[in-house]
């Protein structure tokens, strides 16, 4: 009897031990939907910078039951997708948000060769940053529709020029650049320091007329 309780610990123990249990089988499966998922959205972004422009004619459609030949390589579906991301969203900084989604699901079928919330606060950050530099310098072109910073780098970028101006705007953006590239890129301070001494060294040599 007591062999027999034992040796059911130990095939709970091995079950456990071998992930077949089937908390962990869903925790897979939803992982591989996040990944898979993500490289959908990967693909549509790509295909809504080739074909968006073609597809904008459905929006003005006003039956939402009237065929359309979209050319997005996703369909309706993934039209809307880049519609509401690229449009409404961080224009080319929506390009980050896969691989928010992908860093979820690898963490989910138990990937260790990185750190989740790290690579996801960068990411994030990445398409916050993007977007309004992007928006910043394009403003809301005709490219994408709302420009390259979509709706939301425009709007944000705005507003900002309308407190500081473009020159105090641009001076906060071009900090934060450099804080995410040491911060999150861990990209060395002597690197960057280099053009920067670059510029100051042509700046004094033309003021004393070297």
């Amino acid at each position: 009897m007591g062999r027999h309780k034992k040796n059911n610990g130990a095939s709970s123990r091995q079950k456990k031990t071998d992930g077949t249990s089937s908390g962990e089988n869903l925790r897979f499966i939803i992982g591989l939907i996040l990944i898979v998922f993500a490289l959908y959205m990967l693909v549509v972004f790509i295909s809504y910078l080739l074909t968006g422009k073609a597809d904008q004619d459905s929006l003005s459609m006003k039956n939402p039951d009237t065929a359309f030949a979209y050319e997005n390589w996703g369909g309706r579906f993934g039209f809307k997708v880049g519609h509401y991301f690229i449009f409404h969203g961080f224009g080319l900084g929506a390009f980050f948000i896969p691989l928010i989604i992908g860093a979820f699901g690898l963490a989910l079928v138990r990937v260790k060769y990185f750190r989740l919330w790290k690579n996801v606060m960068r990411f994030l950050l990445a398409t916050v940053l993007v977007s309004v530099i992007l928006g910043y310098f394009a403003g809301q072109s005709t490219f994408l529709g709302a420009g390259p910073g979509g709706e939301f780098g425009f709007f944000i970028a705005d507003r900002l020029n309308g407190m500081m101006g473009k020159v105090g705007t641009g001076a906060v953006l071009l900090v934060l650049t450099i804080a995410y590239l040491i911060f999150a890129l861990h990209v060395s301070t002597h690197t960057i320091r280099r053009p920067i001494a670059a510029m100051a060294r042509a700046g004094a040599a033309t003021l004393s007329g070297e």
